[in-house]
């Protein structure tokens, strides 16, 4: 296991803070053509945009351990782009559809294989905390939240648990709200 010191200096805080603010939305490559999507459609703020989420992050797993779970939530934002502009799921299903299902599910099991089951159950929980996410929604989210952490501790890869997120995902095994 990995564990990272829940002790912060304002200086470590404020370089955490300024990363995480500064952090440009995360997107594919150039675009292909021009339906090609770079970018959530519904223009939600991208994990760890906010600075209480930072906060509640580097409180819950240490600033190293936040910062892997950003860059992690960054990789699945990025695979979600792909996997819609492949065609696999619909443009419309990037939120509270399929899409939106895989890109939890994808995003937890990339935490269990890089900081570990626990911290990525404490990070994501506090993500979903949020003020103002409507609680169907927020139930969707924690409910693919833990089944990608299933996916993160039972696979051997972290393209095995891209693979079975996107499968679960297709065949509906994901909580979706559309």
């Amino acid at each position: 296991m990995k564990h990272a010191s829940k002790i912060m200096t304002a200086e470590a805080f404020g370089a955490v803070a300024a990363a995480g603010l500064s952090a440009a939305p995360a997107s594919a490559a150039a675009p292909a053509h021009a339906e090609t999507i770079v970018a959530d459609p519904h223009g939600h703020e991208e994990y760890g945009s906010d600075l209480g989420e930072i906060w509640n992050c580097v409180w819950a797993v240490g600033p190293i351990d936040c910062g892997t779970a950003k860059g992690a939530a960054t990789d699945a934002e990025n695979a979600t782009v792909e996997e819609v502009n492949a065609g696999v799921f619909d443009y419309d299903s990037m939120h509270n559809g399929k899409a939106d299902a895989f890109r939890h599910c994808y995003w937890n099991a990339l935490m269990v294989d890089r900081i570990d089951y626990e911290q990525a159950e404490a990070v994501a929980t506090a993500h979903e905390e949020k003020p103002g996410q409507p609680f169907e929604e927020k139930l969707m989210d924690l409910e693919n939240n833990h089944f990608g952490r299933n996916i993160g501790a039972a696979t051997p890869s972290e393209q095995a648990a891209r693979d079975s997120c996107r499968y679960h995902a297709v065949q509906g095994s994901l909580k979706t709200l559309k």
